[in-house]
């Protein structure tokens, strides 16, 4: 989804509406640093892994190629999943 809308708005799962990643980071910039964790409906949903890894390559690539560095963060173990800490 966050691919999708990279350029436009979306609504969240609760029916919130943001802007997409490149749109935020033009008109709502500079930044120095873009914390990026995502992927998690992606592999709720059972998107295969490349799928997931192109999703994520593209949504930091958007921040690169405007000078922004970024961090991936892992999502938290979802319950049940048998990852509790």
């Amino acid at each position: 989804e966050m691919v999708t809308a990279i350029d436009g708005s979306m609504i969240d799962v609760i029916g919130l509406q943001g802007k997409g990643l490149a749109r935020a980071l033009q008109e709502d910039g500079p930044f120095d640093l873009v914390l990026i964790m995502a992927g998690t409906n992606d592999m709720a949903c059972g998107s295969g892994q490349d799928c997931l890894l192109l999703n994520l390559y593209r949504l930091h690539s958007v921040c690169h190629g405007r000078g922004v560095p970024t961090v991936a963060l892992a999502p938290p173990a979802a319950p049940g999943s048998g990852m509790e800490r």
